[in-house]
């Protein structure tokens, strides 16, 4: 790796399974927020590109996920 690369985390989102809101007491034992909503992996991925491509300072090469 050449030394002036750097690979860093720069974002995170908690993937929460679809059946989960439909506990609400689920939920806030966990302390989800209560304006939290269902997303899939894929739209929880994009919105962590989108929020990293609107920051000038970035230059991504590359992302990844687990199962996105």
């Amino acid at each position: 790796m050449n030394p002036d690369q750097q690979r860093v985390l720069i974002d995170r989102e908690l993937y929460l399974p679809e059946s989960w809101f439909a506990d609400s007491d689920r939920l806030a034992d966990a302390g989800v927020p209560e304006r939290a909503l269902f997303a899939t992996k894929p739209e929880l991925a994009w919105r962590m590109i989108e929020r990293a491509c609107d920051d000038p300072l970035l230059v991504l090469g590359w992302v990844t996920g687990d199962e996105a």
